[in-house]
């Protein structure tokens, strides 16, 4: 029995290799690349476990994520965070060592990053699909080429492709809401990303959210996966249908510091910070 002193965090090493295999091997069937999204766990250990299955490319949240697992050899990451241009030094010297992809959200900062760069780096136009995220509607064709045409006129920007997270999948109450509200996404998209090639070329198309990755049986006009939260899992997954609670690879214990037998209460410490203040569904 581990000795806990204060809220401790566990991981289940084998189920989280399990769950790293298994999303692996469903994108190898997809042919699809895996760009796993390493915010969830922010580990060097864990993302030793996706190279030994093969992982090359990598997604993060911010600059600071990029260099740190960039200082662990990983020399392919995509920043899935809308490129903040007072952090151009740090993008310079990133994309001067490694490949690196960004973000950009509106048509403003294309011209500013292309007036301040002085490294390539790879853009992805990110794509809001309804949820009220950050990206261009997938809609606004008009304002979505006039921000690649400004792309292809830098000498340091590479229009790459698409990315879109369907975040609004962790709002569905079950398995099928999901793959009803993915199925619809994913049209779409796939008809702005047909639009495109038919006038820019090839383009990648990444997308990304644990729910559909995990329930969905294809992926239509995806190139890319960026999701991340499977590597864990948590109840709320479970309860969607995302996995089972056997898949669920971490755990907080927390020390049980009172108890009031007279109101059947525990009190523990552990509290918002380290639970977060999400509800079951149940």
């Amino acid at each position: 029995m581990l000795s806990i002193k204060k809220p401790t965090l566990i991981v289940n090493e084998q189920v989280c290799r399990n769950n790293i295999l298994r999303m692996v091997q469903k994108a190898s069937e997809q042919n699809i690349e895996l760009r796993p999204h390493f915010k969830t766990h922010q580990s060097h250990a864990i993302g030793t476990w996706y190279r030994e299955k093969g992982i090359k490319g990598i997604t993060v949240s911010s600059f600071g994520m990029a260099e740190y697992f960039a200082e662990a050899g990983w020399n392919d990451i995509t920043v899935a965070f809308p490129c903040n241009i007072n952090e151009v030094d740090t993008v310079n010297e990133l994309a001067n060592k490694i490949e690196l992809r960004i973000l950009v959200s509106n048509d403003q900062i294309i011209k500013r990053l292309g007036d301040t760069l002085s490294s390539k780096v790879k853009v992805y136009i990110e794509i809001e699909e309804g949820g009220g995220r950050t990206g261009f509607d997938v809609n606004d064709i008009e304002l979505i080429e006039h921000s690649i045409e400004e792309i292809e006129k830098s000498d340091y920007l590479e229009f790459y492709g698409l990315y879109c997270h369907a975040g609004r999948t962790y709002a569905c109450q079950n398995a099928e809401e999901v793959k009803e509200l993915s199925h619809a996404v994913l049209q779409s998209l796939s008809l702005l990303k047909l639009h495109l090639i038919n006038n820019y070329g090839q383009i990648k198309l990444c997308y990304g959210d644990t729910p559909s990755f995990s329930i969905l049986k294809e992926f239509n006009g995806v190139d890319e996966i960026s999701a991340g939260n499977y590597v864990f899992y948590d109840v709320m997954q479970a309860e969607l249908g995302s996995c089972s609670i056997n898949d669920i690879a971490v755990a907080l214990a927390s020390p049980v510091v009172s108890i009031h037998y007279n109101k059947e209460e525990v009190c523990i410490y552990g509290g918002a910070v380290h639970l977060s203040k999400d509800k079951s569904m149940s």
